[in-house]
């Protein structure tokens, strides 16, 4: 699944004429090195000793303090030891000195590393399954690769090439064409309000793109995997939703995964962080897909199908 969200990344890359032509193949280059993390790191399973011999050093004792200035430190000393061996693409993501444990329930991207870390905690239900259908895999999981795939190109992941150096790759005009773009997203969220509430776009625009752009990639990567695998014919419908196709479940699918509710004094906090409110989360990148209104034969100029788009991907 990895390799059609890159191969639909890449197609959306090929299309975006707004880029210069020397820029668009470096980042076309860039895609190509993307090296994915999956499950576990490989260490774990390689060596069976390894997490002992590492932990070997380390003990605990009865105070949560002292615990918890060891286990920095000792956290720290690990990594240290693995800079000390140079950085490789296939070393997991750390926050905080802490390396991404397999049960984490999350996804991640490196800049400097030019990777993508999904953990097994987020490769199960409810984002993904081996009896499920697939437009509900790649709406669901599909999304999140795409979105960390979008993160490497995106208002920070742009400033790194595909060996993760901190370069400038962008000639001048496609540079000023990104920025023009991502503004778009900024207003687009900025005009939204929850419980009288108004989002910063701003604040999350490095979010809105990759999940704008992890929901174009994920369709393009479904309808790529249905054509070559179900000969692009409809999946079963399920009981209770016979009235609609693999498109349109597709885009019920992913507003599934961010359906959620809040409390006023939550969204308070949540327009100050990262990420938009899930309920934007699912409005914001359905309103500037045409695939979506198509699907479902919104109006256009209505809420849902509004004739200015925004999108940077």
């Amino acid at each position: 699944m990895v390799r059609y969200l890159i191969l639909s990344f890449r197609e959306i890359v090929k299309s975006s004429y707004w880029m210069g032509e020397k820029t668009r193949q470096t980042a076309l280059e860039k895609a190509e090195k993307i090296v994915a993390n999956l499950a576990y790191t490989s260490y774990m399973m390689d060596n069976v000793t390894a997490v002992n011999d590492e932990h070997r050093n380390f003990s605990a004792g009865n105070s949560f303090l002292l615990n918890y200035l060891n286990g920095r430190k000792f956290a720290a000393q690990v990594q240290g030891r693995r800079y000390a061996n140079a950085n490789q693409p296939t070393d997991w993501v750390t926050r905080n000195f802490i390396e991404t444990g397999p049960a984490v329930i999350n996804a991640f991207y490196s800049n400097t590393r030019n990777s993508i870390t999904f953990p097994a905690g987020i490769l199960q239900a409810p984002f993904m399954g081996s009896g499920y259908p697939y437009y509900w895999n790649f709406a669901a999981i599909g999304t999140v690769i795409g979105h960390e795939i979008t993160h490497l190109f995106d208002d920070q992941g742009a400033q790194a090439d595909g060996e993760g150096r901190l370069i400038n790759w962008w000639d001048p005009q496609s540079k000023k064409a990104f920025e023009e773009r991502a503004k778009t997203i900024i207003d687009q969220y900025s005009g939204y309000n929850l419980l009288g509430v108004q989002l910063k776009g701003a604040n999350s625009q490095g979010e809105n793109i990759a999940d704008n752009g992890g929901l174009k990639e994920s369709y393009g990567a479904y309808r790529m995997y249905r054509k070559q695998h179900l000969n692009d014919t409809e999946e079963p419908r399920l009981p209770g939703f016979e009235t609609l196709n693999s498109d349109q479940m597709f885009y019920l699918s992913y507003a599934q995964v961010w359906c959620g509710d809040y409390r006023k004094q939550e969204v308070e906090l949540q327009v100050n962080r990262p990420h938009s409110p899930g309920r934007f989360r699912i409005i914001g990148p359905l309103q500037n897909s045409p695939q979506f209104s198509h699907a479902y034969r919104c109006p256009q100029g209505s809420y849902m199908n509004p004739i200015k788009k925004a999108a940077v991907w």
